[in-house]
């Protein structure tokens, strides 16, 4: 029992290690301030507007490939369902003429009261010209996980250089 005693005196007689020479402490603060960096970009802060600022043209782009499905109406039919172009030229022009609209209108029409336009017509021209959508965010998200992975790259970079050597910027990355 007195070896034991004597051991233990003599560990409490070393120097103390404080938390900046810890090295399992110095990783958790490096690994918590990469976090907390990436996360105000999650957040939203607004005092890092490079993200945001190079954002732009990836949103411009989506915006600007979604507003390409919207439908092109066609008023040079008038209200009598015929139109100066047959409903398949107008159509594969991306367009509809308003009197395929009043056609498809009637033709769909089941119990609706006079005037009210039938759910399924709804369902049918925003189907119809949204298909497009699912290829134009799959492309899209494929450009802004590129842009996302640079940028998260670059602030990982900047946490972690100094420890390329070690792995962790590695297993950072």
């Amino acid at each position: 029992m007195a070896k034991k005693r004597e051991i233990e005196e003599e560990i409490n007689k070393l120097p103390q290690i404080s938390d900046e020479h810890d090295p399992h402490a110095i990783l958790i603060q490096l690994c918590g301030k990469y976090i907390r960096e990436i996360k105000e970009y999650i957040d939203g802060n607004l005092t890092r507007p490079e993200y945001y600022e190079n954002l732009r043209p990836f949103l411009t782009t989506f915006k600007e490939l979604i507003n390409t499905t919207k439908p092109k109406f066609d008023t040079g039919g008038g209200g009598s369902g015929s139109s100066h172009m047959d409903s398949t030229d107008s159509q594969a022009l991306g367009g509809i003429t308003v009197g395929e609209v009043r056609q498809l209108i009637e033709e769909k029409r089941l119990k609706e009261l006079p005037g009210l336009v039938p759910q399924n017509v709804y369902n049918g021209l925003i189907s119809g010209f949204a298909k497009e959508w699912e290829k134009i965010c799959l492309q899209w998200f494929v450009g802004f996980r590129k842009y996302a992975l640079e940028f998260i790259t670059k602030i990982c970079r900047r946490h972690f250089k100094e420890y390329t050597k070690t792995g962790l910027y590695g297993q950072a990355k």
